[in-house]
């Protein structure tokens, strides 16, 4: 056996040890739903770091195997926070962490932003807050909520005088409780005794895309919806079950919304994905086109380019 079969056995062992204990732990909980959708990231990370492209700004586990001796060395990856984003977007999921029980279509949307609602349990001042606090915008006369932006996890917090906040702009529900935190903590430093209570994840952002265009027009006459292509390029599809809002466009991007639950937003999308199929255009790639030719000063095309310029002329005396 080589040192690659090696690192992979012993990866394999590790991926159903932990998801083993995960799944314990999360039944016990009463945490069931969110399951598979950890298990597919933790496979996305163990894949990605197989296949030696590691994800960037996250820890990957590298197996390293010699002879009959094993070792797992965890090492940090450099976390480039302003320019990760663009590279998260850009970094396609490994089609071997798709599991094709659940996303039969091998698309898995992707989480753009989680909404969360919280409550501190006292009363905030925000100018207070303002001052002692940096990095937040408070304008009383435009918005009666203070804004707070976190770089580490990523996401902004409204925060109002009642003590109610608003979270956005995370891309995980933890991302999200930890920001939330951390609005705690800063009001806690302002002489507040905040106590966080009622958190929720309220509304996920998602969305994921095709490899093929979709007829509107002819999607919409079939199914009964409203599509005015002079009003909205997208379509508005509402599911009921699960409840779910789907906007697709005619180039095969789709963003889903409505929802608090992962699951909910991949089972309506394995939903729809068959009837966008029905109706798809299969995408022609352009013709390369030929570089233009450069024109020599002197030619004939070059002199063209100067008709309509009299040269000035000195009158005769």
């Amino acid at each position: 056996m080589g040192e690659r079969d090696a690192s992979i056995a012993f990866a394999n062992t590790l991926i159903k040890t932990l998801l083993a204990h995960a799944r314990e732990l999360f039944e016990d909980d009463q945490m069931e739903a969110e399951l598979p959708y950890l298990e597919r990231l933790f496979l996305e990370k163990v894949n990605a770091t197989l296949r030696a492209e590691p994800l960037p700004g996250e820890r990957s586990i590298v197996a390293l195997a010699a002879g009959s001796a094993t070792a797992v060395d965890v090492k940090d990856e450099p976390n480039g926070e302003d320019e990760g984003d663009a590279d998260m977007v850009a970094h396609a999921v490994p089609s071997l962490a798709v599991d094709r029980m659940l996303h039969p279509s091998g698309i898995v949307p992707r989480l753009d932003n989680v909404m969360s609602h919280a409550n501190l349990g006292c009363a905030i001042d925000l100018r207070a807050f303002a001052q002692r606090v940096g990095n937040v915008i408070y304008e009383p006369k435009r918005h009666s909520a203070l804004s707070l932006h976190f770089r580490r996890p990523k996401g902004t917090v409204q925060l109002y005088a009642s003590g109610k906040l608003v979270c956005t702009g995370c891309r995980t529900e933890s991302d999200s409780r930890a920001c939330a935190r951390k609005c705690a903590a800063l009001a806690r430093s302002t002489g507040a005794r905040p106590h966080l209570d009622a958190f929720r994840v309220t509304n996920i952002f998602a969305s994921c895309g095709t490899d093929f265009d979709v007829k509107l027009l002819h999607l919409a006459a079939a199914h009964g919806l409203e599509y005015n292509p002079e009003r909205s390029a997208k379509l508005t599809w509402h599911r009921s079950n699960p409840s779910v809002v789907l906007e697709i466009s005619s180039k095969g991007h789709v963003g889903l919304s409505g929802t608090a639950r992962v699951q909910e937003l991949s089972t309506a999308f394995e939903q729809v994905y068959p009837v966008l199929k029905a109706f798809s255009v299969p995408r022609v790639a352009p013709a390369p086109t030929a570089p233009a030719a450069s024109v020599p000063l002197g030619s004939e095309r070059g002199a063209d380019a100067h008709v309509g310029v009299t040269p000035a002329r000195n009158a005769s005396p």
